[in-house]
């Protein structure tokens, strides 16, 4: 059980996470090292926000039994409206493939198996914020929602520490790419074991 601060979301009833993360729809920054303004905190737990957490935990895990295999960390779950589990997959990067993400491989398997009313009901869980590929797919598969454990700015930021190799791409947030998309994270209570598993990836 984790201690939780709560922030209120701006302009949705479901957008919740842990102190230190921000989700408030006005932060529209390209800059990776800005914050979004405060915003009120509140430390009512819902429902919403337990599911939230147990799916994100799977998705850590998924990310830790890939780099087990030989992928970079990263692991998603697909979960339904009614908050049943769809479709879970891991970063498979490691195949030779680097288009092998998992947040891409569930978008296209939720456009072959579900209906446009199921997606738009759905949700991607991922253990780290969805790269512009992949968050381009969630938007063409009408995907309703995204909940992410880690961002973007904290990859780049680890990334740099490590000595690794940057992103091959610009970074653009799922905030900027999707801005018609329910977006939560990150949640700051699986910073440092995510972080962990990427410093055993890329640490030179």
């Amino acid at each position: 059980m984790y201690h939780i601060m709560i922030h209120d979301s701006i302009g949705s009833g479901r957008g919740h996470r842990f102190e230190g993360s921000c989700n408030d729809q006005r932060c529209r920054t390209t800059d990776a090292r800005e914050t979004c303004e405060a915003v009120p905190r509140r430390t009512v737990m819902t429902e919403s926000d337990a599911a939230d957490i147990t799916h994100l935990r799977r998705c850590v895990e998924l990310a830790r039994e890939a780099v087990e295999t030989g992928n970079r960390p990263f692991g998603s779950v697909l979960v339904s409206g009614a908050g049943e589990i769809l479709k879970e997959d891991h970063n498979r990067t490691g195949s030779g493939d680097p288009t092998a993400h998992p947040e891409l491989a569930l978008a296209r398997w939720a456009a072959l198996n579900l209906s446009k009313a199921e997606r738009a009901a759905a949700t991607i869980y991922t253990s780290g914020e969805h790269c512009p590929m992949c968050a381009a797919a969630h938007g063409w598969c009408g995907i309703g929602r995204a909940v992410f454990a880690t961002s973007t700015p904290q990859l780049i930021a680890w990334l740099e520490e490590f000595g690794a190799p940057p992103l091959p791409y610009k970074p653009v947030t799922m905030r900027e790419l999707l801005p018609h998309v329910e977006i939560v994270g990150p949640f700051e209570a699986f910073a440092a074991e995510i972080k962990a598993m990427h410093e055993r990836v890329h640490r030179r």
